[in-house]
């Protein structure tokens, strides 16, 4: 095997043309239009436990809360958790990797997600 080539990937060869490099980014594109009744979800459900979800749009992030109903034996007891979710557009983040120098090799829809692949200019 040739000096600093590995087996598969002759691309991390610091020595050869093809030490190019890319960056791959994939992620869920909630709709735009989502209407509240349809903001509030099941994720998870058994017999003692039900997982739900609600999102709450703001133009730059997404809250997200975590609802887990559980059964004690006598009674339903629910807990509750809320975070926050930066909410970024695809046009921001092709434009964020064009100002560091990255070029759009890929940027398609595939079910309800969204596949970016970045390579170096």
């Amino acid at each position: 095997m040739p000096r600093g080539e590995r087996a598969g990937f002759p691309a991390l060869n610091p020595n050869s043309d093809l030490h190019l490099w890319r960056v791959f980014k994939q992620f869920r594109e909630p709709p735009a239009d989502m209407s509240p009744q349809n903001s509030i979800f099941t994720t998870r459900s058994e017999r003692d436990r039900i997982m739900e979800c609600v999102l709450h749009y703001w133009p730059d992030r997404v809250w997200v809360t975590d609802v887990v109903h559980e059964w004690t034996g006598h009674t339903w007891r629910s807990m509750r958790s809320t975070y926050g979710k930066l909410r970024l557009t695809v046009e921001g983040i092709v434009e964020s990797a064009r100002v560091a120098g990255l070029g759009v090799e890929l940027n398609e829809p595939h079910a309800r997600q969204r596949l970016l692949v970045f390579t170096r200019l």
